[in-house]
């Protein structure tokens, strides 16, 4: 296992100390150089606060001076300091940094107006005040925060501060991710075009009918049609035989016509039943459709827009599912082949088809059938919703060459290229070799591999840390947060221990230093999300392979891209609020990192965010169950990282 509860909430310097640097009135600190991670000797000077910096002196004439007002910032404490600002780094100790983003705010910053709505959420002085951080939320929102409007629309999701609404919740979601049209009138426009396409599928339904049974009806003339040229062909041979022509190497000309017409006629059957297969397959699919298209009018329109289609993932043989047929080989010791896969329909399994025949998955949308292990076989799978919307996937049995062909690699298509504007940043932190607590057995090899897939067949520049202590882990974080621009995309990595507070508030990661009975030592969740929230680059991805990391989520996910000023905060964690395993994805990986390793591997075309944590998340759970552990990853926006729309996309490169 990847970590344990907490016995106790936060204790220790890390939330104790109050560090205050005083500025008097009319005294500026003097011009300082950039502050740099190299001079940093304590990790929690890392840590980003609400920094209250010294108003600027400026002359008025020759004798005269004035003083502007002061001004909040976030930074680091390092930061802060060398600037001459005034902090708390106690989260909960917030009374005046709210006091001071509230002069802002009420000047009109919309920013400042969000920043008030976080301190409510988070508490003043540990209480939080959801009322009044939706009422800020709210004012942020409405004046064009992103954030603002993101944050708003997860207290009307939770039910926090407002009246639960899920609709509300997705129009500010939505709003946040750039798109404005309301949510009835796009809900109308899907539902239009379900409507019209359940239509066509009726038509196309009862034109299949009437084809189907043309065709029963020529393939009950052909069989007979053959039943008649094989008692022919009987008949003779029997008068051959009688006539004495059986020593014949050659049969006599009515004996050779009548076999012609029998494979004429076997020919015929065979074309006829193949045609039947499909117009069943067909008429399967389409009566599937139309049972389905019937459930349109019960599927709320807060649902159909905010919820995504069905989608398949395949685990045996492992697959990434594309947009063309999945190509797979047939094994050479001949039999049968088992696929297993995994269909997900958010909004609900109205049918799933293998060919046009029913099949059912289980609770957790796992499905297995076994095929006849023969080259050129292709399986068709189809997912319906409630809402009729459709999901399809082919399966291509093909011959396994004898050898591997030595050939070169095709340059990768331009469509894949990495644009120009922007570069990929990896910073991959592996900490397995724990000095006061149980050592984690794949952790570096997790690292390691990661960092090279990402590396080779990403294009991204990538940092490895083996073992990081607490320091470690907040220099890279912070110099990775600078060396990132605006246009870039950056991916945070970690494997190692992870804990979770008594009340299930703060979770942790716990770097190689960590103590376990001093939480000071820990890295607070909160301290990352901050620190990502500052970051320039436009996409930023936090992977966590420990326990408990589901307590990064914030909120749900949005389609939308949110346009070019949109950022986007995600984590991929390989698990909820619980433990994870740290072995039994291969004996050298853990089930996470073997299932991430193996999507990214497998993929041929660039893949969303979203994409990936579906097919890794097929195939964890696939493996964790069979072991006993149900473990699920999962995707959602970093709370109070300032995720706006958007996501990290991979985009192989070789």
């Amino acid at each position: 296992m990847r970590g344990q509860r907490a016995a106790g909430g936060f204790s220790g310097r890390l939330f104790r100390a109050l560090v205050i640097v005083a500025v008097t009135g009319g005294v500026v600190a003097p011009a300082v150089a950039a502050p740099t991670t190299a001079q940093v000797r304590h990790p929690e000077d890392l840590f980003i606060v609400d920094c209250l910096l010294p108003g600027k002196v400026r002359s008025l004439g020759r004798y005269n001076k004035i003083q502007t007002p002061r001004k909040v910032v976030r930074a680091s404490v390092h930061e802060c300091g060398m600037r001459g600002g005034e902090w708390s780094q106690d989260l909960q100790d917030n009374a005046w940094a709210l006091q001071a983003w509230q002069v802002q705010a009420e000047a009109g910053d919309a920013e400042a107006m969000n920043n008030v709505g976080e301190i409510y959420e988070q508490g003043v002085r540990g209480a939080p005040d959801f009322t009044l951080a939706a009422a800020w939320y709210r004012k942020a929102a409405e004046a064009g925060s992103r954030r603002g409007q993101r944050n708003l629309g997860a207290l009307y999701e939770q039910g926090l501060g407002v009246t639960a609404d899920a609709a509300i919740a997705l129009s500010w979601y939505r709003r946040a991710a750039g798109l404005d049209s309301e949510i009835d009138l796009d809900a109308q426009r899907e539902i239009d075009a379900l409507r019209e396409e359940l239509a066509r599928t009726r038509a196309e339904a009862a034109r299949a009918r009437r084809e189907a049974e043309a065709v029963a009806g020529e393939l009950a003339a052909a069989r007979a049609e053959l039943a008649a040229a094989e008692r022919r062909v009987a008949e003779a041979r029997a008068a051959a035989k009688r006539q004495g022509a059986g020593e014949s190497p050659t049969p006599p000309p009515p004996v050779a016509m009548a076999e012609a017409a029998v494979v004429a006629s076997r020919t015929r059957v065979s074309d006829l039943e193949a045609a039947q297969d499909r117009y069943r397959r067909l008429l399967g699919e389409l009566e599937a459709a139309e049972a389905a298209g019937t459930q349109i009018a019960s599927v709320r329109a807060a649902d159909l827009v905010g919820t995504p289609g069905p989608a398949f993932e395949f685990i045996r043989p492992d697959l990434l599912a594309t947009r063309g047929p999945l190509l797979a080989p047939v094994p050479r010791a001949g039999g049968s082949v088992e696929i297993v896969g995994r269909v997900d329909a958010p909004l609900g399994l109205a049918a799933l088809l293998a060919d046009g025949r029913p099949l059912a998955p289980d609770a957790k949308g796992f499905f297995s059938l076994s095929v006849p292990a023969t080259a050129g076989t292709t399986v068709r799978f189809v997912a319906l919703d409630r809402a009729s919307r459709r999901a399809e996937s082919e399966i291509h049995f093909q011959a396994e060459p004898a050898a591997p062909v030595a050939a070169v690699p095709p340059a990768p298509p331009a469509s894949r290229a990495r644009p120009a504007a922007g570069r990929a940043y990896a910073l991959i932190v592996a900490d397995g070799a724990y000095r006061a607590l149980p050592p984690l057995a794949t952790a570096r090899a997790d690292g390691e591999a990661i960092a090279g897939v990402l590396a080779d067949r990403y294009g991204f520049s990538t940092r490895l840390l083996l073992d990081a202590t607490f320091l470690d882990t907040m220099r890279a974080l912070s110099e990775l947060g600078k060396q990132a621009g605006p246009n870039d995309q950056v991916l945070v990595y970690f494997a190692g221990h992870g804990r979770l507070t008594a009340d299930g508030r703060q979770g942790y990661w716990l770097p190689v230093d960590a103590d376990p009975d001093d939480s000071s030592t820990w890295i607070p969740n909160a301290a990352i999300a901050r620190l990502l929230g500052t970051f320039a680059a436009r996409r930023v991805l936090l992977v966590s392979d420990s326990c408990y990391a589901g307590s990064f989520a914030g909120g749900e996910l949005t389609a939308g891209d949110g346009g070019t000023a949109a950022k986007s905060r995600l984590a991929l964690t390989s698990g909820g609020l619980a433990p994870v395993l740290d072995q039994g994805g291969d004996g050298v990986h853990s089930i996470f990192a073997r299932a991430l390793l193996t999507v990214l591997q497998l993929a041929e075309e660039p893949l969303s965010t979203a994409a990936v944590t579906r097919a890794v998340a097929a195939r964890v759970a696939w493996k964790s169950t069979r072991l006993g552990l149900a473990q699920t990853p999962q995707l959602a926006p970093i709370r109070l990282a300032g995720h706006e729309a958007g996501e990290l996309l991979f985009v192989p490169v070789s």
